[in-house]
């Protein structure tokens, strides 16, 4: 598309693997068009409210970040192999892996440095098209992670835990610690809390309409290409949290830990 002259914004997420959001990259840097990769949902209308809050120093230290996303969408041994579940259309993209990532880097400005994972297909085939095929990606996928500055991570991901409660991402810092529930699937809020040191008393995160985010991912493509830029997030932003889920299908498959400058 870009060689067609065309300004690209791709969604769902930004490549196959490591290797594509690269030559991806590297073909955006020697044009002059647009390029964008679509914002994670989870993480606009909060975004600007904890940055402010990880920004200011409220959390001191960040010592360690959990995510858990768990669904029941793929626990009914009869539903359809699903397009997520295809390699040949979600290449290494792991459930909801790739836009957890996205959101913990950006939220807490923090670098992956290397991550152990493993991972479970529990139903090995689905029927596609009226024929039984593989399922290609997993049901689920555990994650323990350790970002450049030592702190620790732990993302969790299943598509098979029936009566599942929301996702969640809590930062806990030697000062602060925050918790955010996104919600139901089709909310963009969800809810905040804050605890501060030394009471560690939880206190509901309050917004205001300047702090709120919200869907405006299609204005925000248009007026970059008019601005003569790339969009936010950018597809340099995509290669990182690419380089992560693959690094988390290496492990996974090999059982070692894989750093993030080998990939």
């Amino acid at each position: 598309a870009l060689d067609a002259g065309k300004h690209v914004f791709c969604q769902a997420r930004l490549a196959m693997d490591a290797s594509d959001a690269r030559r991806m990259v590297d073909k955006s840097i020697s044009t002059d068009r647009t390029t964008m990769v679509c914002p994670p949902p989870h993480g606009m209308y909060y975004r600007h409210k904890v940055r402010e809050i990880v920004d200011g120093g409220h959390l001191g230290a960040i010592r360690h970040i959990t995510v858990e996303s768990f669904t029941g969408d793929n626990l009914d041994l009869d539903t359809d192999l699903h397009w997520r579940q295809r390699r040949d259309l979600s290449g290494l993209n792991t459930l909801t892996l790739g836009i957890m990532v996205e959101v913990v880097a950006d939220w807490f400005n923090c670098q992956f440095a290397s991550v152990q994972a493993v991972e479970s297909t529990y139903v090995k085939q689905r029927l596609l098209y009226g024929q039984m095929s593989d399922v290609e990606r997993p049901d689920s996928v555990f994650v323990l992670a350790e970002f450049s500055d030592g702190s620790t991570g732990s993302l969790n991901f299943s598509s098979i835990a029936g009566g599942a409660s929301d996702t969640t991402i809590s930062a806990y810092g030697t000062d602060g610690t925050l918790h955010y529930v996104a919600g139901p699937p089709d909310s963009e809020k969800g809810s905040m809390s804050f605890s501060k040191a030394p009471g560690w008393d939880i206190q509901e995160v309050e917004m205001s309409s300047v702090a709120a985010g919200g869907w405006t991912v299609e204005d925000e493509f248009i007026q970059a290409i008019r601005d003569g830029r790339n969009g936010v997030p950018s597809w340099e932003t995509g290669m990182e949290y690419m380089r992560v889920v693959e690094a988390v299908d290496v492990s996974a498959r090999s059982g070692r830990r894989i750093f993030l400058d080998d990939v």
